[in-house]
């Protein structure tokens, strides 16, 4: 749904096919004022994705994978060492995919910079990219019971 967040947009400037989608949304996504012509979009995308990277030695192939990403957010291939051919940096840069050299221990280094991203639409597709994002994150995140923090200032670490 091409509304955006939390701004009243009046329904005569829906097309058709949007002003269906209004009509059809569940209760709590948005808020239809009949008497205004008005209608608010009130939910938003769980979170948003700074940066896709595909994990690869750039080649063609892994750009096209990360050029997948390009609707969603930046993207970048991380590669293990750096890429045998110098045509290849800047193909990643002509299409705004970033190259990343992996020194290990979570070090990286820019080969490429990444293009910057501006959400140009809202689309089902997009929504559906954060929540599994989302998803991830709170699978991979440390809990509580995984966490080792001090309980007190100078006691020793628990968990």
């Amino acid at each position: 749904m091409a509304l955006p967040a939390g701004i009243p947009v009046p329904v005569d400037g829906l097309t058709e096919r949007q002003q269906n989608d209004v009509r059809r949304a569940p209760d709590g996504i948005l808020d239809l004022t009949l008497t205004l012509g008005l209608v608010t979009r009130h939910a938003i995308r769980p979170c948003r994705v700074d940066l896709a990277t595909v994990h690869a030695t750039c080649t063609r192939a892994s750009i096209g994978g990360a050029s997948s990403y390009a609707p969603m957010c930046a993207r970048a291939v991380v590669n293990p060492t750096p890429p045998r051919r110098d045509y290849l940096l800047s193909e990643a840069n002509y299409w705004g995919i970033g190259v990343l050299l992996d020194h290990g221990k979570g070090e990286l280094g820019t080969l490429v910079a990444p293009a910057p991203w501006r959400p140009k639409r809202h689309t089902p597709a997009a929504w559906r990219f954060a929540e599994n994002a989302y998803a991830s994150y709170l699978n991979h995140a440390p809990t509580p019971e995984t966490t080792t923090t001090p309980s007190h200032t100078g006691d020793e670490a628990r968990g």
